[in-house]
């Protein structure tokens, strides 16, 4: 036993939580992504954030547009209506499009987004180092919220919230 309840492996250089379970699913090819929203969409109701790896930063910069601005048919939104979540200025730096600016004074509507109330951050390798560390501090900060992610953020990352952590995509290499 480790400190905290947690089980202690063999290395002994890792300590698992006492509460992880872990679980998984088979899910045939085309329905990957509807299994996807459908799982989010239940457990985010329970618990207030997850974590989902994918494996490419294209994979997670699509999923992040795809999830960012998906509507309930028949709900779109107008032209002039954006997506919620981060976004990038001209020089690199996070801008949250909750945050009020000069530039946009109308708030933005999220009447028929799927993910409506739910903040979308997405991590990966081709990010500068301060867009990273941007995303994860909005990330802890945001009450409810989904990180897509590579494998840039597998370790050192500790987000006490965090109830679910997903591997969308199977890992290439086994360490």
């Amino acid at each position: 036993e480790g400190s905290g309840g947690g089980t202690k492996l063999a290395s002994g250089d890792f300590t698992l939580p006492q509460g992880l379970q872990q679980w998984y699913l088979e899910v045939p090819t085309k329905r990957r992504l509807v299994g996807l929203i459908s799982f989010l969409l239940r457990e985010l109701v329970k618990v207030p954030k997850a974590l989902v790896f994918f494996s490419s930063s294209d994979s997670v910069d699509f999923h992040f547009d795809l999830l960012s601005a998906a509507c309930w048919p028949g709900m779109e939104r107008s032209k002039k209506e954006k997506p919620s979540g981060p976004r990038f200025g001209a020089k690199g730096e996070i801008k949250m499009s909750d945050s009020e600016s000069e530039e946009e004074e109308d708030e933005e509507d999220e009447t028929g987004r799927i993910f409506a109330g739910t903040q979308i951050f997405k991590l990966h390798g081709n990010l500068t180092a301060d867009q990273r560390a941007g995303f994860i501090k909005e990330f802890r900060k945001a009450p409810k919220a989904i990180m897509l992610a590579t494998d840039v953020a597998a370790r050192g990352l500790d987000i006490p919230t965090v109830g679910w952590i997903v591997q969308y995509d199977p890992p290439t290499a086994v360490e």
